[in-house]
């Protein structure tokens, strides 16, 4: 595929650019999997370099809070250079990450691994997001998104149980090891696959005219206006991931306490990442078509499969079947917020994947710390509960935020927010 300039205002059909969604997607996965791996391996790090579970435990906080705080700073000091010379940065940042880590003797320098993997994946999501807006037309820009962000769900079912199995098997550092390997090859294959596309940093002409009046007040006025779809779409996707990490952090003694024996806890999670799969497969046939109508069932199957859970916590196979609703809920969650941010038309695309992912990751904190909060006081039966309500205020919310989640999608000139 050649490395010339893709032309955004037309876009390409699907078809022509699948191998580069397709690159990002797995690329995405090799994120995911970065983030994510050294839950299951805690332990492991924990008696190589004598620490407390606890004290390990600063790796993964550390990397989280690197993608939360420059996610939007990243973007912006990077605004001007090429998108995909971007992207190849960020997957060597990746890589360089994962050796730092594997090779390490001190704990302190895997912290530094980590949080270089950090401020990559901050960048790397931003660019990530933004690219199918700029290669697709907007027919298929929800496809397409759902593609690239097939690689999230694919981090969860395969990613992380892989890597955690082979840190057992063999060590933590062979984990780390072949993580890098794999980013050395999605490297190449997103250079030769991948096409350049415009990096035109004009906010169009409509905007430039609109930027002469914001200093007088009906100027901020229309200046508000024009932000509040994209606002609520920020919202929305906070609200979604908190309320989801409210639960899902503890998923483990949920499902001990649905009588899951110990050993099965990894295969079920492992089929909870399938259902996410579905979930999403069948939010990628909506999203070009009736995306309002589609967000709000998978509002109302997040509760159903919250509410259902807890009732139905005593019996084993009922709560596993609301606990797949719920997955395959969130699963399909994602895409709805990477394609409504862009077609809002506020920002440009990389802005729309910094603000994106900024906001989901302080979901997952927030909702993991509220989560904490409700299973130390009420206790663990009712944190479903608690993310069920958290989803229905959700629902509302989507319910009367019209313009951030209209009806059909809009058309958005890509060119004119670039």
């Amino acid at each position: 595929m050649s490395n010339t300039p893709a032309q955004a205002p037309e876009g390409r059909p699907l078809r022509e650019v699948l191998p580069a969604l397709v690159a990002l997607g797995v690329s995405i996965f090799i994120a995911i999997t970065t983030e994510l791996m050294p839950v299951g391996l805690l332990l492991l790090l924990a008696e190589d370099f004598g620490k407390s579970v606890a004290e390990v435990g600063i790796i993964v906080t550390v990397y989280a809070t690197m993608v939360a705080v420059l996610s939007v700073p990243l973007t912006i000091l990077t605004k001007r250079f090429e998108r995909k010379t971007v992207l190849l940065a960020t997957l060597a940042a990746f890589t360089l990450s994962s050796i730092v880590v594997s090779v390490s003797p001190y704990f302190w320098l895997v912290a530094v691994g980590r949080a270089l993997g950090g401020a990559a994946h901050a960048l790397f999501f931003a660019v990530a997001i933004g690219y199918p807006a700029r290669l697709l037309r907007p027919a298929d820009l929800g496809k397409g998104m759902a593609i690239v962000t097939s690689g999230v769900s694919l981090g969860f079912v395969l990613g992380v149980p892989a890597a955690t199995a082979l840190g057992v098997a063999f060590s933590w550092r062979v984990s780390f090891g072949i993580v890098a390997a794999v980013a050395v090859v999605l490297t190449l294959a997103v250079w030769r696959w991948l096409p350049s596309v415009p990096n035109v940093m004009s906010f169009g002409s409509a905007q430039t005219k609109v930027g002469t009046q914001e200093t007088t007040s009906s100027g901020r006025a229309e200046k508000w206006n024009r932000s509040v779809p994209f606002i609520s779409v920020l919202v929305v996707n906070l609200a979604v991931f908190l309320a989801h990490y409210s639960a899902y952090t503890y998923i483990n003694p949920l499902l001990e306490h649905a009588a899951v024996a110990k050993e099965y806890v990894s295969l079920v999670l492992l089929i909870f990442g399938g259902a996410g799969l579905i979930g999403l497969a069948v939010v990628g046939r909506f999203l070009d078509v009736r995306p309002r109508a589609a967000l709000l069932v998978t509002l109302v199957v997040f509760i159903v499969g919250l509410v259902g859970f807890a009732l139905a916590i005593n019996n084993l196979w009922l709560a596993l079947f609301f606990a797949l609703l719920w997955t395959a809920a969130f699963g399909g969650a994602p895409p709805f917020f990477s394609t409504g941010g862009v077609r809002t038309a506020v920002v440009s695309p990389d802005m729309t994947g910094a603000w994106v992912n900024a906001t989901s990751n302080i979901g997952i904190s927030v909702g993991a710390i509220i989560g904490g909060w409700v299973l130390a006081g009420a206790g663990l039966e009712f944190v479903p509960l608690l993310a069920a309500a958290l989803f229905a205020v959700t629902a509302v919310i989507v319910w009367f935020s019209r313009r951030g989640f209209p009806s059909s999608p809009i058309a958005t000139r890509v060119a004119d927010i670039l």
